[in-house]
């Protein structure tokens, strides 16, 4: 994969927000753009979500574009464990200094709530969250259709990525509190 030139943090107004994907190494975010987390010019955010919904989510991605991968449910739910952790880049031992970094982490299964309280840590109105790429409605969720045993191994085997959430969702919760009031 080949990244596009580096942007000019300078030259970033601050209506604009630098977005992307910085998941290998050499192109995570604290390697190209390391100044965004030592500056109080800017906020870092992020979004997460649950892990095996990524993972599920990336199967179907990859089995509806990518005809040349062809691999089980199964197969493609074992390979490559703590996804989450490995873009993020973050380890056991210092994913909570890490995502402490951020200025705010959202998660998915709350996006309307999560823009709303990005909104308000930025001082901004709310707007309505479009949705689009979003499952059939009246779909079950995994861990209903998918065998028990699967699902406690892939948790099991995600431990570090199920930390991660975990830590994503108090911390939301706690901004979510503190913004209501």
């Amino acid at each position: 994969m080949e990244y596009p030139e580096k942007v000019n943090l300078a030259a970033l107004q601050p209506h604009q927000c630098l977005c992307g994907h910085y998941e290998l190494e050499g192109h995570h975010l604290y390697q190209r753009y390391p100044e965004v987390f030592t500056s109080d010019r800017y906020r870092v955010f992020t979004f997460v979500r649950d892990p095996l919904q990524v993972r599920l989510s990336l199967f179907k991605y990859a089995s509806n574009n990518n005809r040349a991968r062809q691999t089980t449910l199964e197969a493609h739910l074992f390979t490559g464990n703590n996804f989450i952790a490995r873009r993020l880049p973050v380890t056991l031992e210092n994913y909570k200094a890490i995502l402490d970094k951020y200025f705010f982490i959202g998660v998915l299964e709350n996006g309307q709530a999560s823009i709303d309280v990005l909104a308000a840590r930025l001082g901004k109105p709310t707007i309505a969250l479009p949705r689009i790429n979003q499952s059939h409605a009246g779909s079950a969720p995994a861990e209903e259709t998918l065998p028990q045993d699967i699902v406690e191994r892939f948790r099991q085997e995600n431990t570090l990525d199920y930390l991660i959430y975990d830590y994503c969702l108090e911390r939301f919760r706690q901004d979510q509190a503190n913004f209501r009031a």
